[in-house]
């Protein structure tokens, strides 16, 4: 990706090392395929937003939607409708 090219190395490091946590969470928790996806996506998210990229909106679109379908499956439904709307 033409953007992980004006990282830092500790911006990168960053990213791995909480990719690697949100694997080693899920497997230890055994969730789903969905929550683990929604899991990286959110953490992905929030940093391009602290980076400043635009393409965020997009993937924070994503996000919500992803992320209201297991608010909605935990029975979370006031968190659903917080982050969808």
């Amino acid at each position: 990706m033409q953007t992980l090219k004006t990282w830092k190395k500790s911006e990168l490091v960053w990213l791995v090392s909480s990719i690697i946590m949100i694997l080693t969470s899920s497997l230890y928790d055994k969730t789903s395929i969905l929550e683990l996806f929604t899991g990286l996506v959110g953490v992905i998210y929030v940093i391009m937003i602290a980076k400043g990229y635009n393409s965020s909106n997009l993937v924070g679109i994503g996000y919500v939607s992803i992320y209201g379908i297991v608010a909605w499956q935990a029975k979370f439904y006031g968190d659903m409708l917080m982050n969808i709307v």
